[in-house]
């Protein structure tokens, strides 16, 4: 199957990988050839993709739609950022400083607050590529939670 990935800036290169997964709002999606049609919301999430077992790449993403058509994986994200590109102390940093500051007193404010806390929460959370999907699982607890406000 392909996984292609798309953001207003840049269209990542096509991926082939014999298993996909990415977080729709609703829950996890994991993806297999054959997989019936399927268009989903996602949140702020990481699309990894498996080739023989083990990750193959692994790209956060801060959410978009998803969409499931012919064995190809297309998701149209608001930004994405391969895992072997977040530079995640700079990341971390940013998430400390966001933590840190002064909640917003209005509703429009907080919410977009919580959506950049949440974003750069999962560039944290990447995984290694080549990860075997027990490794993976050890760390599924850890890695199913969105940063709170």
């Amino acid at each position: 199957m392909l996984l292609r990935i798309v953001t207003p800036e840049r269209s990542l290169p096509g991926i082939s990988a014999d298993h996909v997964t990415f977080v729709a709002v609703d829950g996890e999606v994991g993806v297999r050839t054959g997989h019936a049609p399927l268009v989903a919301l996602l949140k702020p999430g990481v699309v990894i993709a498996k080739t023989g077992g083990r990750i193959s790449h692994a790209i956060a993403v801060r959410g978009g739609v998803g969409q499931i058509l012919k064995d190809v994986v297309t998701v149209l994200a608001d930004a994405a950022v391969p895992g072997e590109q977040v530079d995640v102390a700079k990341v971390r940093s940013q998430l400390e400083s966001l933590r840190a500051a002064p909640a917003p007193d209005n509703a429009s404010a907080q919410a977009i607050r919580t959506r950049d806390l949440a974003w750069l929460d999962v560039q944290t959370r990447v995984p290694a590529p080549q990860m075997t999907a027990q490794e993976l699982a050890a760390g599924a607890e850890s890695a199913s939670r969105i940063a709170a406000p």
